[in-house]
């Protein structure tokens, strides 16, 4: 496992459906830029943990959710050992797609005219590509 020299600042926000969404945010001193992380399936944002940390130190601010059923979400939603993990909950995959885009929101807010940067991993990069059908202009990039 890296050493992790970058300060990682864990956050919640609640979704338009009431769940607890867990993100996490590394910050670069002077970003040039802004990358938002969509995990895969059965994943969860820390995973990524080292590429934040690569991220940071090319002088990007990263952020990532723990998706709905997933990690921190996901034991905020169903509890720890509940066997539920995974289960999107109300809404499913459109509420999961929103809170990718509040996410955002909260980046753009926070970062001012950064550009931002959506990377999808796996399932990460099939919700990327249904959210960038309606909404590219909402990201200067995509990966």
């Amino acid at each position: 496992m890296p050493a992790t020299d970058v300060v990682r600042h864990d956050h919640e926000f609640v979704d338009a459906h009431g769940v607890v969404i867990s993100y996490y945010v590394w910050r670069a001193p002077e970003a040039r830029g802004v990358v938002q992380i969509a995990h895969g399936v059965g994943e969860y944002a820390l995973r990524y943990e080292e590429l934040a940390q690569n991220l940071v130190r090319a002088g990007y601010t990263v952020y990532a959710d723990d998706h709905r059923g997933h990690g921190r979400t996901g034991i905020a939603q169903w509890g720890e050992g509940s066997g539920m993990l995974g289960h999107l909950g109300v809404g499913g995959l459109a509420a999961t797609q929103d809170a990718i885009r509040q996410l955002t929101g909260i980046a753009r807010e926070e970062n001012h005219d950064a550009p931002v940067i959506l990377l999808g991993h796996s399932w990460g990069s099939l919700m990327a590509q249904r959210i960038l059908n309606e909404h590219a202009a909402s990201y200067d990039a995509w990966c």
